[in-house]
């Protein structure tokens, strides 16, 4: 869910209206992999894994719900 509210305030997702799901669903793939494969962006969730016991834990499990997410709405 967390996947979705942050994919929803992303610029441009309001210009997707009248598209299909399918249309839908790789723009929001590749906003998600522009905004989250930026250099610094890695270093920060890597830094936050390895100093966070919690972050270690809750980060594959965020991304294994967004995973399952995106392929439950595939068209």
């Amino acid at each position: 869910m967390h996947c979705v509210m942050r994919m929803r305030a992303q610029p441009g997702f309001t210009t997707l209206r009248g598209q299909s799901r399918n249309m839908k669903t790789l723009f929001l793939r590749q906003l998600d992999r522009q905004f989250y494969l930026r250099p610094s962006k890695i270093r920060e969730i890597v830094r936050e894994t390895l100093t966070s016991w919690d972050m270690t834990k809750r980060r594959p499990r965020e991304g294994v719900e967004c995973s399952r997410f995106l392929r439950a709405h595939e068209a």
